[in-house]
C-alpha cells in the first residue's frame, strides 16, 4: 500500500507534447546525424527530441528518452518494473557485470553483450514480498566490490512526465558521479520486467560524452516570480513528509506561494486498484 502526497504551489513550465510508440521488442538508438543538435530541457515535453529515443549529453548533464512498455500506465506505479542500467565509464570490467539482448548493427540477428554496470535504476520496483511491486524508485551504486543504496538526488536522477506516457525522459547530473565526468563512451540499458524478473522488452543506448565543464550552479535557485504569469512547483512525496520535514518546509515556504494544494491518494500495484482523492 503506497500513500503520496501531492503538493502544488506556483512555477512556469511548458506543457508536454506526447510522441508515437514504436513496438519494437528490442530497441537501439535511433539518434541520426542529421538532426540538429537541441538544447534538452527536462520538462516532459519531448519534441525537443525529434521523435527520437537515445542519449544526448551536455558540460553539465546527460539525458535519456526511452519507451514504456505499457503507455497505459505510469511507469511509477505499474505493474512492471523499469530497471535503467547505466555503464558510466563504457568498461564492460568494472562496476557489476550484466549482460542484455541486443540488434547485431550489421546482421540484424539478436546477440548478448556484457555492461559494467556503475548505476541502476528502477522505477517500481520489487516488494518485500514476492510477486509484489513497490511505487516510486530505488538506486544503487555499484563498484568492483560493493553495491550501496543512494537517494535519486545524489546522483541527481529525475524523469518526466509523471503520468502515464509513451515515453520518458530522464536526467542525471554530471557534477554528483565521478564517472560520468569523463568524455569517452557510456552505456544506458533500459529493460522493462514483469514481477517475477521476466524481461519484457530491452532498449540500449551508446554514446561518447562531450567535455565535462561544468557551467550550471549545483543547486538551481527557485525560479523568480514572473512578470504577469504564473510559477509552479509540484512534488510528490511518501506520506505527509513535507509538513514534518523542517527542509522541505522551508523550500515550500522560500518559494512563497500564494496558493497550496495537498492531493493524498494509495494505489496497491500488485492489485491493479486505486483510489485517489
Amino acid at each position: 500500500m503506497i500513500t503520496k502526497l501531492l503538493i502544488l504551489t506556483f512555477l512556469t513550465i511548458p506543457g508536454c507534447a506526447a510522441t508515437q510508440l514504436v513496438d519494437e521488442t528490442i530497441a537501439t538508438s535511433s539518434t541520426s546525424k542529421s538532426v540538429p543538435p537541441a538544447q534538452i530541457v527536462l520538462d516532459g515535453d519531448l519534441s525537443d527530441w525529434y521523435g527520437q529515443t537515445g542519449i544526448r549529453a551536455d558540460n553539465d548533464e546527460v539525458f535519456v528518452c526511452f519507451e514504456s512498455y505499457d503507455e497505459s500506465q505510469a511507469i511509477q506505479a505499474a505493474n512492471f518494473t523499469t530497471r535503467i542500467r547505466i555503464d558510466a565509464d563504457g568498461d564492460q570490467n568494472t562496476g557489476m557485470r550484466s549482460l542484455y539482448n541486443a540488434d547485431d548493427p550489421k546482421s540484424g540477428q539478436k546477440m548478448m553483450l556484457s555492461q559494467g554496470v556503475d548505476l541502476t535504476i528502477d522505477i517500481s520496483p520489487a516488494g518485500e514480498e514476492f510477486g509484489e511491486l513497490k511505487g516510486g524508485s530505488n538506486i544503487r551504486l555499484h563498484t568492483d566490490h560493493s553495491t550501496k543504496r543512494i537517494s535519486h538526488a545524489d546522483v541527481g536522477f529525475y524523469f518526466l512526465p509523471t503520468h502515464n506516457a509513451p515515453r520518458y525522459e530522464m536526467r542525471l547530473d554530471r557534477s554528483t558521479m565521478p564517472s560520468l565526468q569523463h568524455d569517452g563512451r557510456i552505456t544506458i540499458v533500459v529493460e522493462h520486467r514483469a514481477i517475477g524478473g521476466e524481461v519484457l522488452r530491452t532498449q540500449s543506448f551508446t554514446t561518447t560524452l562531450p567535455r565535462y565543464e561544468p557551467s550550471k550552479p549545483i543547486n538551481d535557485p527557485i525560479a523568480a516570480k514572473p512578470q504577469g504569469g504564473v510559477r509552479v512547483m509540484s512534488t510528490n512525496v511518501l506520506y505527509s513528509s513535507p509538513l514534518k520535514d523542517p527542509e522541505r518546509s522551508s523550500i515550500k515556504n522560500g518559494s512563497r506561494p500564494r496558493k497550496t494544494m495537498y492531493a493524498d491518494g494509495s494505489t496497491n500495484i500488485s492489485g491493479r486498484t486505486g483510489r485517489s482523492s
